[in-house]
């Protein structure tokens, strides 16, 4: 992994781990799920956390690169489920942040 790959893959762990803290961003039970207030309180912190910066800029960007990385996961959660067809083997996720966010695995819902 190249120093560059190395530093954006810890970017990438540091914000789901602080997203995960933050259930109001992605747990859709929470009571705090709805709340704008909350959220945006929350991605001023994650900001803080991972960037060591609170301007608009940042957070703007973690919530893109969070999408980014929400929107992968899901992602391979439908190539796991899909069935092949096949009697091949089942197909195994290869992406290192895959594992990171499955606290996401009971909230993902797949549009049929």
């Amino acid at each position: 992994m190249a120093v560059e790959e190395h530093q954006d893959y810890m970017c990438n762990e540091k914000l789901i781990e602080a997203v995960r803290s933050h259930t109001c961003i992605w747990q859709t039970s929470s009571k705090y799920y709805k709340d704008l207030k909350a959220k945006e309180n929350s991605w001023k912190e994650i900001s803080k956390q991972v960037t060591r910066k609170d301007d608009e800029e940042s957070r703007k960007e973690c919530i893109r690169r969070w999408k980014l990385l929400r929107d992968r996961y899901v992602r391979e959660c439908k190539k796991v489920k899909k069935p092949t067809g096949t009697e091949g083997p089942p197909y195994t996720p290869k992406w290192d942040l895959y594992e990171s966010l499955s606290f996401l695995r009971d909230v993902v819902r797949h549009r049929q």
